[in-house]
């Protein structure tokens, strides 16, 4: 019997080929980049019109930077790593440009008594007599 000792198994010598993990490389990142430029614009556009007051250069940058600060806390949070740094630039940068949110607005008081009324008085014009 010949011996088999000889033979090569059939990959042996050959590479496999890799399997692609995560995907798109470069483009992914770009997207990703977009993602976050337009989430750190939104929450600074937002922050801007929510001052009562034309923005200062200064206001824009110290904005730019919560902003960002903001979403880059989000991101970590997200993936289940530890954001405090973030968060503390954000309380830094608060106490020192001196933007301070606005006071909460106490819940408006609603009258429902007409509505209460029209739903306790049976519709007119209803009568099955």
């Amino acid at each position: 019997m010949p011996d088999n000792d000889d033979q090569q198994p059939p990959n042996e010598g050959k590479k496999t080929p890799r399997k692609r993990r995560g995907g798109g490389g470069k483009a992914r990142m770009t997207k990703l980049a977009a993602q976050t430029k337009a989430e750190r614009g939104a929450l600074a556009a937002e922050m801007i019109s929510d001052l009562g007051r034309p923005a200062t250069a200064i206001d824009r940058v110290v904005i730019e930077s919560i902003a960002s600060a903001a979403v880059r806390g989000r991101q970590l949070r997200d993936k289940g790593h530890d954001d405090v740094e973030e968060v503390r630039m954000i309380a830094q940068l608060l106490r020192a440009s001196g933007l301070k949110p606005e006071k909460p607005v106490s819940p408006r008081q609603e009258d429902f008594s007409a509505e209460m009324r029209r739903l306790a008085t049976p519709p007119q014009g209803s009568d099955e007599a």
